[in-house]
């Protein structure tokens, strides 16, 4: 037996039985309904599709819709100003709470996404950032750094206590043993204090027990939303001329079956009132008179537009004209680009009209910025992040082998941002000769979010915001890097509200300036906001995060050149910053990039003929070959005496780099030169120099062993024990005597006065005549013969 067929299931209705839209011209009954209105798409070359009244209230719902989204927005940039700084790195707040300037953008972008007109990355609540470990807060690394001082003082009284050894000299060991060892004690009490309050501020704090299933949640919605169409579309209703209208794209392709018209009535220049009337005379022609008669009411309006350089009229004529005719003139910004472009300068700006001249942007901080939106291009010129710039942190290795990191003045850029869809060149030749103009990215979106930064060789560094999936880089940064010393950045002036703000005379110096032609593809390692290093070619190169421009969030970096007119006032942060950390290793500067600094700086105490500035715009090729062919002998000492007993700084570019800020890598050097031909000259110059060289190291204890761990011919790492044997046989049983009190008063001395030194008025030894002392020290030497074997001079 067969058995019978199963009834078919019956179809689903048509899902858009009643959906006014058709792939045919005009169809059923939208034939027959008035044309009430006309909307055209920019870019869509010539076309105007035709919009009935059920159309036209459809389409006026969803350009109120994208307005709402647009004023929030504006609402946004207007506020930044008095945004507080966000709470989410410290734990603080969270991204739906915050009310930073970033947080708020952060969460404007998803309503942005939730309106189809920009895809959001998949972002959630930012995990807490990691705490720095800062040099003021090291104090495991401030205990580690005093046992080593002790160790270190152990290891040099061998030496010390060579000649005239006594019962004071035990004492004064033990006093010095004793007080370096009570500090320990006071550091570590304190260590144990704050890890017990640390141990309950953690205890206190509760996980957030949802954060895994949000971040499934977040995880999901980022992979549904990906199959839906996003993006912003520019509209001109001529219906409505007081502005540009957005849309989503999706609404686009429902636009795009409605009726259509083509017109080129626009080709041609001419009075816009006179175009106006042309214009709908010529769509009216083109659909039926009994049905376009509200047409003619649109005629009237377009043509008495009280600003005709700020219509759509005019937009309309720009778009069509520009594109067609070529020319000098950047042509009509007319693709996707654009249309964002003019969505985020609108929105931020809460624009009314269609050529405005500046309005209020956000690119990483508020500011006003000049328009130009026909040619699609916005310019923002002021400091970033700031005028009182970004904090500088130098990365350093402390004395436990931690990253630790000093605060140490700021940066900023001075410069600007500029978006532009188009890049031209002028041809040269006659004055009507062309301009060449090429199609790029713009990078608007960076005006709706926290910028993300990138630079490639030779390339401008472009942006673009960094919570929007599949948005471009586009624009060009450019500006001057600067830094501002810690003793500038902390004096403040009364504002016009009686606020505190950044001195206006404060001093910033210029280290290096930011442009395509010197641009290199950004590289950065670990948890730095910048790096200095040399590139394979000899080349100085500055990589920077975006944050040290647009401040915390900025995403990306970018790498530059410096030119070698400014490399001397990038050393001179660089001593700087060494030097109030105690000359522990910068972490953030490259070997290859720092032995090109000291090396030069060796060079500039040598050689009187040239300035530090010349010596160091040579570049590290030449340096370097300098440094290989140098001969150390008494000339060399002679030079380096007279410089240093002249006390005057160096000159580094818009700085100076007094003497006692030099690296143990100079001074070491400098000391074993002058050291090397000592005996064998007659006169006071080169002993005073080495007495002068060892008081300007003595800024701190650790600074001293190392300048002696650097007193070789080419600054290679040596022993502070065997620096000063090395010293010690040059002296005379009383000098050794007073050499032995100095070393113990250093070691004794606390750092009251950071950055001086220490024993300045304090001589390592006194003078003896240089006659007088050689016959001595000659007479001395079959008494030193079975301890220093290995004497040049014994």
């Amino acid at each position: 037996m067969t058995a019978s067929p199963t009834a078919a299931a019956p179809l689903p209705p048509p899902k858009y039985a009643n959906s006014p839209v058709s792939t045919h011209v005009c169809t059923g009954n939208r034939c027959k309904e008035d044309v009430v209105d006309a909307v055209h798409i920019v870019g869509d070359g010539e076309t105007f599709y035709m919009l009935t009244e059920a159309d036209r209230k459809a389409l006026k719902q969803e350009t109120d819709k994208v307005d709402q989204v647009m004023k929030d927005y504006g609402g946004i940039v207007g506020g930044a100003k008095n945004a507080p700084a966000c709470g989410v790195p410290a734990g603080k707040s969270t991204r739906d709470k915050c009310s930073c300037m970033g947080c708020q953008q952060w969460r404007w972008a998803k309503q942005a996404m939730d309106a189809g007109l920009l895809a959001v990355r998949n972002l959630i609540d930012d995990e807490a950032v990691k705490k720095l470990l800062m040099s003021d807060e090291d104090i495991q690394g401030q205990i580690s750094e005093l046992k080593k001082q002790r160790a270190d003082y152990e290891t040099l009284w061998p030496v010390t206590s060579d000649i005239g050894a006594n019962g004071n000299v035990g004492k004064l060991q033990r006093k010095v043993t004793e007080q370096i060892d009570a500090e320990i004690k006071g550091l570590t009490a304190r260590l144990a204090t704050i890890s017990r309050d640390s141990d309950s501020s953690a205890s206190a704090a509760k996980p957030d027990a949802d954060r895994a299933s949000k971040t499934k949640t977040a995880s999901a919605t980022g992979s549904r939303s990906s199959r839906t169409v996003y993006g912003v579309v520019e509209i001109i209703v001529l219906g409505r001329t007081e502005k540009r209208y957005y849309i989503p794209a999706r609404y686009k392709e429902r636009i795009q079956q409605y009726e259509s018209v083509t017109s080129t009535v626009l080709r041609t220049p001419g009075d816009l009132k006179t175009m106006a009337g042309k214009l709908i005379d010529d769509i009216r022609k083109q659909v039926k008179e009994d049905r376009s008669k509200a047409l003619g009411n649109l005629s009237v309006k377009l043509k008495t537009w009280k600003v005709p350089e700020d219509c759509a009229m005019n937009a309309l004529h720009k778009e069509v004209h520009w594109t067609t005719k070529g020319g000098d003139t950047a042509p009509y910004a007319a693709n996707a680009e654009a249309h964002v472009l003019r969505f985020a300068a609108s929105a931020s700006a809460s624009v009314s009209g269609f050529d405005p001249h500046k309005g209020e942007v956000a690119v990483g901080i508020a500011g006003s910025a000049s328009f130009a939106l026909g040619e699609g291009k916005v310019e923002l010129k002021q400091y970033f992040p700031n005028k009182g710039g970004y904090d500088c942190t130098f990365p350093y290795r402390n004395a436990d082998g931690k990253t630790a990191y000093l605060r140490f003045g700021a940066f900023r850029l001075t410069g600007g941002v500029e978006l532009s869809c188009f890049v031209g060149a002028t041809v040269s030749g006659s004055a009507g000769a062309s301009a060449k103009w090429k199609a790029t990215p713009a990078g608007g979106t960076a005006m709706l979010a926290t910028p993300s930064v990138a630079s490639k060789p030779g390339a401008a560094v472009q942006v673009k915001g960094n919570a929007f999936a599949g948005a471009q880089a586009g624009g060009a940064l450019t500006g001057k890097v600067e830094w501002l010393s810690p003793d500038d950045q902390h004096k403040v002036q009364t504002g016009y509200k009686g606020e505190r703000q950044p001195d206006a005379g404060a001093n910033w110096n210029q280290l290096l300036e930011v442009k395509a032609e010197g641009n290199v593809a950004f590289g950065i390692g670990g948890e730095f906001d910048f790096e200095i290093k040399l590139d394979t070619r000899g080349r100085l190169e500055f990589h920077a995060k975006a944050q040290l421009v647009f401040g915390p969030g900025a995403a990306g970096g970018f790498g530059t050149t410096v030119d070698l007119e400014q490399v001397a006032n990038l050393v001179a942060v660089v001593y700087k910053a060494g030097h109030a950390a105690d000359y522990h290793l910068l972490l953030a500067v490259q070997r290859e990039a720092f032995e090109y600094f000291y090396r030069g700086t060796y060079e500039a105490l040598a050689d009187p003929r040239a300035t530090f500035q010349q010596i160091m715009a040579k570049g590290s090729g030449a340096i370097t070959s300098w440094w290989a062919r140098r001969k150390d002998g008494v000339a060399e000492g002679q030079r380096l005496a007279r410089r240093i007993l002249s006390g005057t700084p160096l000159q580094a570019g818009s700085q100076q780099i007094p003497l006692h800020e030099l690296p143990p890598e100079v001074l070491g050097p400098v000391l074993f030169a002058l050291s090397e031909s000592y005996v064998g000259v007659i006169g006071q110059e080169q002993e005073e120099a080495i007495v002068k060289v060892l008081q300007l190291s003595t800024t701190t204890w650790r600074r001293f062993i190392k300048v002696l761990e650097r007193m070789s011919v080419d600054a290679s790492p040596v022993k502070a024990y065997d620096s000063v044997r090395r010293l010690n046989s040059y002296l005379t049983r009383d000098q050794q005597n007073r050499f032995n009190s100095f070393i113990d008063k250093l070691a004794m001395a606390n750092d009251v006065s950071p950055g001086v030194p220490l024993l300045e008025s304090i001589r390592p030894w006194p003078y003896v005549d240089s006659q007088q002392k050689w016959e001595v020290v000659m007479a001395a030497r079959h008494i030193w013969l079975p301890e220093y074997a290995d004497s040049r001079y014994v």
